[in-house]
């Protein structure tokens, strides 16, 4: 599905991750829980889905993480990106996923809150947030290294070794890479 959602939004790059999220906490609670629970009606649910996204699709949001980049896009009708709206170059600490607020009931209700490391906030449903969680991993790893492919389970086996890598922010140095996230350690470039 991201490698499809890559093509129609016109990106050279390799499409990794993908979800469909909204532009705010009360249309992600309500169109949300309301696109999530239809899938259940027998019959009717997809049509009722159907629906429900074509009348409320100016809510949409979009978010692809490709080899290199990740973009937020409105969504129009079909999961086809409209305008882009964010493009962030893959690197720890891009996106956080979850409240940053300490009460229960607020990590529940934000429990899909992607944070972007510029203030950007998308939301996405709180039913089944599998896809966001595999955007902030995606999104939080090195550039052209996919931490996953298909599952949490093969994640580990494409992760490369605890080494120094080229920093993922486009410094002039290395940072070193522990084996599953950038850390604070840096040296200088060989020349």
């Amino acid at each position: 599905m991201a490698q499809r959602v890559a093509k129609r939004a016109r990106v050279n790059e390799q499409g990794v991750a993908v979800c469909f999220a909204f532009n705010n906490l009360l249309t992600s609670v309500l169109i949300g829980v309301v696109e999530d629970v239809t899938r259940f009606i027998p019959s009717v649910g997809s049509l009722i889905d159907l629906a429900t996204s074509l009348l409320t699709f100016y809510f949409h949001r979009i978010v692809l993480v490709t080899d290199q980049n990740v973009y937020v896009y409105r969504d129009w009708p079909f999961h086809i990106p409209g305008k882009q709206l964010a493009a962030y170059h893959r690197h720890a600490g891009l996106v956080k996923l979850g409240s940053p607020n300490a009460g229960g009931f607020s990590r529940f209700i934000r429990r899909g809150q992607l944070t972007f490391e510029d203030g950007h906030v998308v939301y996405h449903g709180i039913l089944w947030i599998r896809r966001a969680q595999y955007i902030a991993q995606e999104g939080n790893s090195p550039i052209g290294l996919p931490q996953s492919t298909h599952s949490p389970a093969s994640a580990s086996a494409s992760r490369p070794g605890a080494g120094w890598f080229p920093d993922p922010g486009g410094q002039p140095i290395l940072r070193w890479w522990d084996g599953t996230t950038w850390t604070g350690h840096t040296s200088p470039q060989p020349e």
